[in-house]
């Protein structure tokens, strides 16, 4: 049950933003999603079915309290073709786990600094996909 809140509350907060600051800004999002978890990594265990259904109940309130806001969409659309965005989320993704594998099996790291180390990289891997998808689609401009 925490996990499904824990998880709930990470995506209506990231979403709610979005929509109620629709000149945030990458960063500012990147920013946001990258404490938003590092305060859910102090608070809530990790249990994946929690993680989808309360992601989806998120989903929802937030789609209930904007339903006025519909045409914006909330998720990444990719900009370049289909490899190149698999390669960026398998390197973002790589990045996250090694950090988490980092924290876990290395005997110098402090496990209180835990969620510190995994929401800044969260906020790293948002700003360097979030640019990335920028750059690709101005270069479809030209």
């Amino acid at each position: 049950m925490a996990e499904l809140l824990g998880t709930y509350l990470i995506m209506f907060a990231g979403f709610a933003a979005m929509v109620v600051n629709k000149n945030m800004g990458l960063l500012g999002i990147a920013v946001l999603w990258g404490l938003d978890v590092m305060i859910m990594i102090y608070t809530v265990p990790a249990y994946i079915l929690s993680q989808v259904v309360g992601a989806t109940l998120a989903t929802s309130t937030v789609n209930l309290m904007f339903k006025e806001e519909q045409p914006q969409f909330l998720g990444t659309i990719p900009a370049g073709s289909d490899l190149q965005s698999l390669g960026l989320e398998f390197l973002i993704t790589f990045h996250l786990m090694f950090a988490v594998a980092g924290i876990a099996t290395d005997n110098r790291a402090v496990g209180e600094l835990s969620g510190l180390v995994i929401g800044a990289v969260v906020t790293i891997n948002s700003i360097v996909a979030g640019y990335a998808k920028q750059i690709s689609s101005v270069s479809h401009l030209l």
